[in-house]
């Protein structure tokens, strides 16, 4: 055995001792991030997907967050569909089979960004997009999902509110930061009805859509001002995905987003890092650094896609 990964490995043991929360429990703290998976038309996945989902749990992982779902035929395009009886029936046996290796399972939601300007969606439209969030999340549940994450990411419509070069809406869904969460507010608000109370409701949210991008938050105090609404609404958990999960989030301060997010929210937190497991090699010191955060109770879970995903979305 190489004698530079002892030190690491003895550190990395927190990965596999359970995690105790209200509302999801974890029997470790290592979340896995699936890449794409083959699709048959109209999104569904094949009758083999729920063995490539086992080949996951091979790591022990504690939780998979699945791909970009699409809740709506007009999100589909190469996206795994979730909103059809037949594509539902295939996630419930991806879900099962995860079960079955003692893993818990939830599925990413997505709703595509609009092709009109923020400020011309209608007000019918925004009752829609809600709606069918709504009925999305309970059909997580109905299929044996532990929770469900909303995808804020790039090119969905929770990201095209959020951001402030995106929202140019002049009534109550656009201006200050606390403006601008107020439809995604909304949308949880619409979940946490069609759900039972206890079911867990994330989101997962990115400071940068690709390298050189605008920032979600300029700082540390519009970051809060995004976030609290969030919580206030019902968010029980924060996904925090970036190309590097080191990398400081404002100038002067050396956190990084996650590290942010769970400090302003004390809100169970996952931090996404590009570090490859298993280890191979020495770690990277982004991998030594989220470990000194999760033995110090400044990060909860950390999670990794394990093969080379190839994201439907930039920047997600």
């Amino acid at each position: 055995m190489n004698t530079l990964l002892l030190p690491i490995i003895h550190d990395a043991e927190i990965l596999f001792r359970p995690f105790v929360h209200p509302k999801l429990s974890l029997h470790g703290r290592l979340v896995c991030l699936p890449g794409a998976i083959p699709l048959q038309p109209w999104g569904i996945p094949y009758a083999h997907t729920p063995r490539l989902y086992r080949e996951y749990t091979a790591q022990r992982p504690a939780l998979i967050i699945s791909e970009p779902l699409a809740i709506t035929p007009t999100a589909a395009n190469t996206m795994p569909a979730f909103y059809s009886g037949a594509a539902l029936r295939e996630w419930k046996r991806i879900c099962q089979a995860v079960h079955a290796e003692h893993c818990k399972f939830a599925p990413l939601l997505f709703s595509a960004a609009l092709q009109q300007p923020c400020h011309h969606i209608s007000s019918s439209n925004l009752t829609e997009i809600k709606t069918t969030y709504a009925r999305a999340a309970a059909q997580s549940q109905s299929i044996g999902a532990d929770a469900v994450v909303l995808h804020a990411g790039a090119g969905s419509i929770l990201h095209q509110f959020l951001r402030a070069e995106s929202n140019n809406r002049t009534d109550e869904y656009g201006g200050d930061p606390t403006r601008r969460a107020r439809f995604v507010c909304e949308c949880i608000h619409a979940i946490r009805k069609s759900t039972a109370r206890h079911f867990p409701i994330m989101i997962a949210l990115s400071q940068w859509d690709s390298p050189g991008a605008t920032p979600l938050a300029a700082s540390p105090h519009e970051l809060e001002e995004l976030l609290h609404p969030l919580c206030e609404a019902g968010v029980d958990a924060f996904l925090c995905t970036s190309q590097n999960g080191n990398r400081p989030a404002f100038t002067g301060s050396p956190l990084s987003f996650a590290s942010w997010v769970r400090l302003l929210t004390h809100k169970l937190t996952i931090a996404e890092i590009s570090t490859a497991l298993p280890l191979t090699t020495p770690p990277s010191a982004e991998f030594a650094h989220i470990l000194r955060l999760l033995h110090t109770g400044q990060m909860d879970l950390i999670a990794h896609r394990p093969v080379p995903a190839t994201p439907h979305t930039p920047g997600f």
